[in-house]
């Protein structure tokens, strides 16, 4: 904050104009929460059911009495649980008058979209600060402010809101800030300990990380110190994790979740298309815009000019403007092979595609742009008129990139986004079985479903939810590797079954289905009737 205070005195346009990006940030993030306050993700709904039955009691389970390890983000489910349960217990305690009575599952996905947008508005600080830390004030407010319209007005910051995702990569973007340009080590590992929690990929990262600080640190003081600095911080987020990684081992039975396996259990089922490099190619040209692939074509240009000028020449400034940006290029490399890493890793895994996988990807290419600007204002303050002249000729180029090709997607996302609201018509979509269910079964009952999310979270806990693919119950999604789709009935013999999404999982098809189970209902929602073109069925057991 002195520093701030400091550079007010000294450029107060530069700050003037840093004060404005942070009001564009709280406004664009106003726009943002309003419009996706009511959109969600399935799979969110299955970390909620997680987050209440926790609040409330019942264990970080999905099934009270069950102690299955079926979501990905547990560390999640206890913090936005443990915040719905806090302002439930504050609004009654000060007698606040709330039209539901202060419910958790009318809170737990607010307060899950809320941390989905503030998440991406510190992000977005973060980056700002990055900019004006590494390239100055007015370049570092420029480049900011460019990465501040790329982070939010693009499709992926609102397509997993309430999901973990923001959260898990903010954290590993303030790990990263705090590691690498102010050597807060211990704080650094904290927040990455964090982070594995809400998500085991956060270990990846960690790896890459470390590593990153390990180079700077022997750049800068050489290898022993850099051994006495960054040794304890290792082993403080070694320790944290072992004792999450512990505590998960002896509560579920499994250090690690079982998402993994169902994910491989869909790869069987083939429904669902396989993550491999090519859709993520194709989600990044989708989602990136034009003068980010100008910007990166800047750099690498610029980046292979400057080699081999440094080796011809030896050019004395030119090597200090390098030196200088040391941090910013570690931290934009951290970015780069972490993005690359995760779509080895997910590609070796042979697992299903959800868009949640790609939107990482999306966002350390939006944490690298800041060091994509290093050539341009490298150029700019240049003594040389010639790479000057380079360097007002690349900021030109990005400039008239997005003027040209950018400008209309921006206004347009940004007329969207104040007048109309973003939502799921998946969500919702079982309405009419939570109201039967409900009706006829007001004490509980059990209710086998490919899509356990939603349902699940509205029917509430009384409710016994067996999914049909693995997520959420135990077993089945080992079962469906070896070749069992029956073990979900064989095992809970579930009184009531939505029939929805078609194909192998559908146990329709199963020799022993019409003696077992009765048409109850057969039910229309917009969404079924577009993808199914008709109605969706509610089965009930036969007694």
């Amino acid at each position: 904050m002195p520093s701030l205070v400091n550079d007010f005195i000294r450029r107060p346009a530069s700050s003037l104009f840093f004060i404005l990006l942070m009001g564009v940030i709280a406004y664009i993030g106003i726009m943002h929460f309003k419009y996706n306050s009511e959109y969600g993700l399935d799979d969110s709904y299955i970390t909620y059911r997680y987050a209440y039955n926790f609040a409330e009691g019942y264990g970080l389970v999905f099934n009270p009495g069950e102690k299955h390890y079926g979501s990905t983000a547990a560390g999640y489910a206890i913090i936005v649980g443990s915040i719905s349960k806090a302002i439930a217990f504050a609004g009654t305690f000060l007698g606040i008058n709330e039209p539901n009575n202060w419910d958790l599952r009318y809170l737990i996905p607010i307060v899950s979209r809320t941390i989905s947008t503030f998440s991406l508005m510190v992000g977005a600080l973060v980056l700002v600060l990055i900019s004006r830390n590494a390239l100055g004030a007015m370049a570092g407010n420029i480049a900011g402010g460019y990465t501040v319209l790329m982070l939010f007005f693009s499709n992926p910051s609102s397509s997993v809101v309430g999901h973990e995702t923001y959260l898990f990569l903010v954290l590993w973007l303030l790990s990263s800030y705090l590691a690498i340009f102010f050597s807060r080590y211990y704080l650094s590992a904290i927040v990455l300990a964090v982070a594995t929690t809400v998500r085991p990929d956060s270990i990846l990262f960690a790896g890459v990380l470390f590593i990153a600080i390990g180079f700077i640190s022997f750049r800068k003081i050489g290898l022993i110190n850099t051994i006495k600095e960054t040794r304890w911080p290792a082993v403080l987020y070694i320790s944290i994790i072992a004792a999450w990684l512990l505590l998960m081992w002896i509560y579920y039975g499994q250090p690690f979740p079982e998402t993994r396996i169902a994910k491989q259990a869909q790869v069987v089922l083939g429904h669902w298309a396989l993550f491999g490099p090519n859709k993520i190619l194709n989600y990044l040209s989708d989602n990136l815009r034009f003068s980010i692939l100008v910007l990166m074509i800047i750099f690498l240009l610029a980046s292979i000019a400057s080699f081999f000028y440094l080796a011809a020449k030896r050019h004395n400034d030119l090597d200090v403007k390098i030196n200088y940006n040391l941090n910013l290029l570690a931290f934009s490399a951290v970015w780069f092979i972490v993005a690359i890493g995760l779509v080895l890793a997910y590609t070796i895994l042979n697992v299903t595609y959800w868009e949640w996988y790609a939107v990482p990807i999306w966002f350390a290419i939006v944490c690298m742009l800041p060091g994509l600007f290093i050539p341009v204002f490298a150029n700019l303050e240049s003594s040389s008129l010639l790479i000057k002249g380079l360097g007002l000729a690349g900021l030109a180029s990005v400039i008239a990139a997005f003027a040209i090709f950018d400008r209309g997607h921006f206004l347009w996302l940004f007329n969207k986004m104040q007048v109309e609201q973003h939502i799921n018509g998946h969500i919702g979509s079982y309405n009419g079985v939570i109201e039967i269910l409900h009706l006829e079964h007001p004490e509980g009952t059990s209710i086998a479903t490919a899509e356990p999310g939603h349902l699940g979270f509205a029917l509430g806990p009384n409710f016994k939810v067996v999914d049909t693919l693995g997520l959420t119950s135990p077993g089945v999604a080992r079962a469906i590797l070896v070749g069992d789709m029956d073990y979900p009935f064989k095992t809970w013999a579930p009184q009531f079954l939505v029939s929805s999404w078609k194909g192998k999982f559908d146990p329709k098809q199963r020799a022993w289905f019409k003696e077992t189970y009765r048409l109850h209902s057969e039910l229309t929602d917009p969404y079924w009737t577009n993808a199914l073109k008709g109605p969706y069925q509610l089965y009930e057991k036969i007694n």
